[in-house]
């Protein structure tokens, strides 16, 4: 996977520009500056810097300790390497 992103940040001249390769099922979804807004990403997305770290937006669900006891979906950024 380090590979592939390496690969796209030549195609599209991001090499040096810092932020991650974004990834879903193994394909490249695109480039961001930086690693924000996990919740806005689908559950198993990858995200990959420049130095090799490695991140997965994990779906976790807690119950709120709101009176009326629903329960919210969270959504979070692992790094896993």
């Amino acid at each position: 996977m380090f590979d592939d992103a390496r690969r796209y940040r030549e195609q599209e001249a991001l090499v040096g520009k810092g932020g991650v390769v974004v990834f879903f099922q193994g394909e490249v979804q695109g480039w961001v500056n930086q690693l924000r807004n996990p919740e806005h990403w689908q559950p198993g997305c990858i995200a990959v810097d420049e130095q090799g770290a490695i991140w997965n937006a994990v779906l976790t669900d807690k119950v709120s300790l709101s009176i009326s006891g629903t329960q919210e979906r969270h959504m979070f950024a692992h790094q896993i390497r």
